[in-house]
């Protein structure tokens, strides 16, 4: 990928990329099958560009502990458990590399990928 940092969420390829694996909460198989290469692309890219993977990653790491989020399926348990924890590393260093929203949306993409559902849905409306 090497589309810039959106400016806006309307921004492409980000809009169809959300769009299409996190659409208003909605996440699907094909959506889990995405977090080990979002995560890998958030490590490779850096900046705001590879945060904006990141961030996509943990949103769909969220949404799958809903109520309504589907089922790991099992063929993709190990590289997705990997993705979470690589996920964790990376979102924490965001944290002490950003400021503003930006360093807001890594601490939501910690505490998404640490288990922490409560605190990153918190952390999301007071930045809303």
């Amino acid at each position: 990928m090497t589309a810039p940092a959106p400016a806006s969420y309307r921004d492409e390829p980000w809009f169809t990329l959300w769009s299409s694996l996190c659409h208003q909460g909605d996440v699907y198989s094909a959506s889990l099958a995405a977090v080990p290469d979002l995560v890998a692309l958030a490590r490779s890219r850096g900046g705001l560009a590879g945060l904006e993977c990141l961030y996509l990653a943990a949103s769909i790491e969220l949404e799958r502990h809903a109520p309504h989020g589907p089922d790991l399926p099992s063929e993709l348990r190990l590289a997705y458990q990997r993705a979470v924890v690589d996920g964790l590393v990376l979102a924490r260093e965001y944290e002490q590399q950003l400021t503003g929203d930006p360093q807001t949306r890594a601490k939501i993409a910690a505490a998404a990928f640490s288990g922490q559902a409560d605190l990153a849905r918190k952390l999301y409306d007071e930045n809303e």
